[in-house]
């Protein structure tokens, strides 16, 4: 099996009024609780659509990082919550950000250029000055407030000073700023501290600490909610995939044609551990196995892409139902020998 492990890197780019904010390591807050919003969704995220948390606020008070679970899911430094959309296909049918409670709009911006950086390039746009990006920023009182960062140029419809209600669309999820996947970054500010929505603490605060307080709504908590690893996007191609080609949509086929020089099941997953083993299998018409594999993980990787190629022979495909398996299991201690499955991924293509 080849493989191509990629970690996306994802700086924070916030509103304009939030570059000069410090966060505060002290680990409780001092707000109250009373005095706090309830959040909706910020997202009108579908089945069809599809969206996923791919990175969570920096709990490592060090130069480490990780996530108020002390999980992998976040890198150094980082503030807010990257709701991800599998593709940029996705991104361009347009899927709304909307209010996550009742506020005023404080900041806005509307004019920055989507832009998809390959992820070699995110380094040195990190030595430049700060690229902004299309944000709107909504006061919610009593000192709160959150910000909608990364929105697709010419898409943000609210205006400063306009009072909405919760739910109400301010744009649509972009690509504008520093960004390698269309996705919103979504932080919950209290004055100048920011707040992580799932705990209710602060930065750099140290993780697996009982939660404050939670500011999500059933129905965000259920359909944000953590989840360790997950699948993007999986298929069949004729040739190996590759991340832009899969960001654009380009590598998902309903059948392939007998004369096929090579037969590719492919998957896009989010999560991945260091440790972790892979196994793919690949089946023909008739079930019996075409080729298998079995890997493990060398590092933690925010987005990864795996394939398992099998070529044609002198004769062409039979024809018929071929089927991909893809399993994702996790050791159960460090360096036991003992896996507990995390994902399991089917795909099926027609051959004729």
């Amino acid at each position: 099996m080849r493989r191509l492990i990629t970690g996306f890197l994802v700086p924070l780019i916030a509103s304009a009024h939030l570059s000069g904010a410090a966060a505060d390591t002290q680990p409780t807050p001092g707000y109250r609780l009373a005095d706090a919003p309830v959040l909706s969704m910020p997202v009108d995220c579908t089945d069809k659509d599809f969206c996923s948390v791919q990175n969570y606020i920096d709990f490592d008070p060090g130069p480490g990082a990780l996530d108020h679970t002390c999980g992998p899911l976040t890198y150094n430094g980082h503030k807010g919550i990257d709701i991800r959309l599998r593709s940029i296909a996705t991104m361009e049918r347009g899927v709304a950000v909307l209010a996550a409670a009742d506020g005023t709009v404080i900041a806005s911006r509307n004019d920055i250029p989507d832009r998809l950086l390959k992820q070699v390039e995110i380094p040195q746009a990190l030595k430049g000055p700060v690229m902004p990006s299309n944000s709107v920023s909504i006061y919610h009182g009593n000192g709160w407030t959150t910000h909608y960062t990364h929105l697709r140029q010419g898409s943000v419809r609210v205006r400063n000073g306009q009072k909405l209600k919760r739910g109400e669309p301010l744009g649509l999820i972009g690509a504008s700023g520093t960004t390698s996947f269309p996705h919103l970054h979504f932080i919950l500010t209290h004055h100048q501290d920011v707040i992580d929505p799932y705990s209710g603490r602060l930065p750099g605060s140290g993780c697996g600490v009982s939660a404050h307080h939670s500011f999500w709504d059933d129905e965000a908590a259920e359909i944000l909610a953590y989840r360790p690893s997950g699948v993007l996007n999986a298929g069949f191609d004729q040739i190996a995939p590759s991340m832009a080609r899969v960001q654009r949509g380009l590598q998902k086929n309903e059948r392939l044609p007998a004369t096929a020089e090579q037969l590719v099941f492919w998957t896009q997953i989010w999560g991945l551990r260091r440790s972790d083993r892979v196994r793919m299998r690949l089946y023909d018409a008739d079930g019996a196995v075409l080729t298998e594999t079995i890997q493990r993980a060398e590092r933690d990787s925010p987005v990864s892409l795996w394939y398992l190629p099998r070529r044609r022979g002198t004769d062409a495909w039979p024809a018929g139902t071929y089927k991909g398996e893809y399993f994702l299991e996790r050791p159960v201690a460090p360096d036991s020998e003992k896996f507990d499955e995390v994902l399991k991924i089917i795909r099926k293509i027609e051959i004729r």
